[in-house]
């Protein structure tokens, strides 16, 4: 239960405090020393499953593998940042943000202290979630290490899956009222508060704490590789044969003659049997002197031809197929992309006439739908629809 009743609000911003610009003040983002928000739907926060053991440039170098392997994001059309909520925390997730509007970003707010996605921007702690609905969409932080913005369908359909595996012990609500979260949040339990100092009076809500868990390292304006340029620059020639020399005295002390003559043995056969299927899949002529160079200039080739007509990314499909879905009162259930080209999403929705004007609204909005199946649910007798949407005629105009 909430700790007083809610009043309705308006379809202003809610108050995150003075140091942050809310998205669309343009001129307070041209000028201001304050932190500059967008809408978190671009730049969501995605989870990795990253080995233990990488860590460093080598650790980025697979994430970045893992996010063009899972939905096609390749380093010129999607910016990636690492999120900890500490300085030298092992990472998991990551911040990805199209390429071309984090130029945009760093042009229309040079002076700011940072940009940011709107979810950063709201207060966090263990065991609370943090949900302000604002007149663009709704910002949801679910603790220090997680969040997104979507729109208010996506919002409560997110909310209501994380809670249904993991309910916190108490939910903030800030700004604008999000439909049905009052409902969802008194189904499970769950106390919904106003004001954060309700939050105290509450068994296991964490202090709340606004830019305190290195939110501020995500700063969408700078360039993680610029960074790295900078400090290997800063390095001291003379350290690096000494660092040579140690990882040499480390590989000899490990090992010994047998070991090593295995080692080679087990090299040649995978040299061998890497070699034969790169010649039957991407170089079926001409001599192999580069293993990862040929395939990766292969599959680039192969990517070029897919995508020589797309100007749109999937984080643009999903930001406008979301819009469409909430306006028409669908339900998104789940949403995929293999190739960083289509999405394919499973909606729910009320009747199979709803799943048609669903699909007619998407095709209105410059998309391309393919309607894979429609099915009653045994659940409730609603329609789940399988839809699977392309750029459609004009979208990159």
């Amino acid at each position: 239960m909430r700790d007083k009743p809610q009043s309705k609000q308006s379809d202003s911003a809610p108050d995150l405090g003075p140091q942050f610009v809310m998205p669309g003040d343009v001129q307070a983002a041209a000028t201001s020393r304050r932190v500059v928000l967008v809408p978190g739907a671009a730049a969501p926060l995605l989870a990795l499953d990253l080995p233990a053991g990488v860590s460093g440039q080598a650790r980025e170098q697979v994430a970045r593998r893992q996010l063009q392997d899972r939905i096609g994001l390749t380093a010129d059309r999607a910016e990636m940042r690492p999120f900890a909520t500490a300085p030298r925390a092992r990472w998991q997730r990551v911040m990805v943000a199209d390429a071309a509007s984090v130029a945009a970003w760093r042009a229309a707010a040079p002076r700011a202290r940072a940009v940011l996605p709107d979810y950063l921007a709201l207060p966090a702690a263990d065991g609370v979630w943090v949900v302000a609905g604002l007149p663009h969409g709704v910002a949801v932080r679910f603790g220090p290490a997680d969040g997104f913005g979507a729109g208010a369908a996506v919002a409560l359909a997110q909310i209501s899956a994380r809670m249904a595996t993991a309910a916190p012990v108490a939910i903030l609500s800030m700004g604008n009222d999000v439909p049905g979260l009052s409902a969802l949040a008194a189904a499970q339990g769950v106390p919904l508060v106003t004001d954060p100092r309700a939050l105290a009076r509450i068994k296991g809500a964490g202090a709340l704490r606004t830019l305190g868990h290195n939110e501020l390292s995500c700063d969408l304006r700078r360039d993680p590789q610029l960074t790295r340029v900078r400090l290997r620059r800063q390095v001291l020639p003379w350290r690096w044969p000494v660092a040579a020399a140690l990882v040499a005295a480390g590989i000899w002390a490990a090992g010994d003659l047998l070991q090593t003559q295995r080692l080679t043995a087990q090299r040649a056969e995978i040299a061998q049997a890497t070699q034969a299927l790169v010649r039957t899949h991407f170089v079926p002529s001409g001599p192999i002197l580069d293993i990862r160079a040929q395939v990766s200039q292969a599959m680039a080739a192969r990517t070029t031809a897919q995508n020589d007509d797309r100007d749109t990314t999937a984080i643009d499909l999903f930001a406008r197929a979301s819009d469409v879905i909430d306006t028409t009162g669908g339900t998104l259930e789940t949403v995929t992309s293999a190739d960083g080209a289509a999405l394919d999403l499973q909606v729910r929705v009320a009747d199979f006439a709803a799943a048609d004007a669903l699909a007619s609204a998407l095709a209105a909005n410059t998309l391309a739908v393919d309607m894979v199946e429609a099915r009653v649910t045994a659940r409730d007798g609603g329609v789940r629809a399988a839809l699977r949407i392309t750029p459609g005629p004009g979208a990159g105009e």
